[in-house]
């Protein structure tokens, strides 16, 4: 059984819409998104952009797993907080 590159190059990179989508899920500007990642506002903003030579510059790889693990944080730190709220004070 053989698969395209194409559909193997799709599994492998994020698209724009999808980073975009999953910014919108979490809540997230792209800005806080910057933060959150240290890099610069501007490389967030170029991603899905079209390069004068017709180019789109990719969504970089690690940005799927990094998203993963802030949804992760996030709802770790809900269930923190529940647990916190629902202990007796002395």
């Amino acid at each position: 059984m053989y698969i395209s590159i194409k559909k193997m190059y799709a599994t492998l990179y994020m698209r724009h819409s999808e980073f975009m989508s999953e910014l919108h899920k979490m809540k997230l500007t792209r800005k806080e998104f910057a933060e959150l990642a240290e890099i610069p506002l501007p490389t967030v903003i170029g991603w899905g952009a079209t390069r004068k030579n017709k180019t789109v510059k990719k969504v970089p790889d690690w940005v799927q797993p990094f998203l993963n693990l802030q949804k992760e944080v996030t709802e770790l730190r809900i269930t923190l907080n529940r647990v916190l709220t629902s202990l007796p004070t002395k």
